[in-house]
């Protein structure tokens, strides 16, 4: 196969583990101007404007993003975003079992932590944080 029949996939980064993965398996929002401040909303179609936010299907990544300011960073704005808790509900259900990650994800939580990609993956599967 030559390199011009090879699709291309687009990579996106989560802001909660920092693992890449393709742009499809990640949850996406949106900061949107809402008069003077921003709202984070949910925008898989890529309806809103502006720069997406990427997260994995995982509750665990969608709260570490709120706490380490992931989505104020991505966006690349001043001030805050409100962020409605209600956002994360689901997420787990949509990702399934082990977080909807294939082996090269589950490699790469891994590697980011030094472990063996094993015990990463018998807690993924408990519903423990990686």
């Amino acid at each position: 196969m030559s390199a011009r029949d090879a699709r291309h996939t687009p990579e996106r980064r989560c802001l909660g583990c920092g693992a890449t993965a393709p742009k499809r398996d990640l949850a996406r929002f949106a900061a949107v101007r809402d008069g003077t401040e921003y709202v984070l909303m949910r925008d898989d179609g890529a309806s809103h404007g502006g720069r997406g936010l990427y997260v994995c299907r995982r509750r665990v990544c969608f709260e570490r993003a709120v706490a380490r300011r992931g989505f104020v960073r991505g966006a690349r704005i001043r001030g805050e975003i409100t962020i409605d808790p209600d956002l994360a509900a689901g997420l787990d259900k949509e990702a399934g079992l082990g977080g909807g990650m294939g082996k090269k994800r589950i490699y790469e939580i891994a590697k980011g932590e030094g472990l063996p990609s094993s015990p990463v993956l018998q807690r993924l599967q408990r519903g423990g944080v990686p």
